[in-house]
């Protein structure tokens, strides 16, 4: 049994539009100069789009998830994991914050059930 994750032809092309698409805004704007209330709103529209981001990047995780095959669900959790070994290592040298790294592994586990 080949257990290679198999990616739609479409879904190759459709993907790397949509990321490179997503970094054009990539967060605030901020600039030396701000006066404090400009840097308020910045900040604001920053966390909006980073909401907003998160929800889209859930709903299609969801979608893909339920396209994708038991023996690629299965591959892919082990792909997963072991990025997020090496994200989590990161932390070794320069320790996040305790509520960042606890919230990243919140996430993780949610993403792992949604695979099984």
């Amino acid at each position: 049994m080949n257990t290679s994750l198999q990616v739609n032809p479409h879904l190759q092309a459709v993907l790397p539009r949509a990321t490179e698409d997503m970094s054009e805004t990539a967060g605030p704007v901020l600039r030396a100069d701000m006066k404090p209330e400009d840097l308020v709103v910045s900040l604001g529209n920053g966390y909006i789009q980073s909401t907003a981001r998160l929800v889209v990047t859930q709903e299609i995780a969801q979608v893909l998830i339920s396209l994708t095959q038991q023996e690629q669900r299965i591959e892919a959790e082990a792909l997963f994991k072991k990025r997020m070994d090496r994200i989590l290592a990161l932390g070794d040298d320069n320790p996040m914050p305790q509520a960042f790294q606890d919230e990243l592994l919140i996430e993780v586990r949610k993403c792992l059930n949604a695979l099984r």
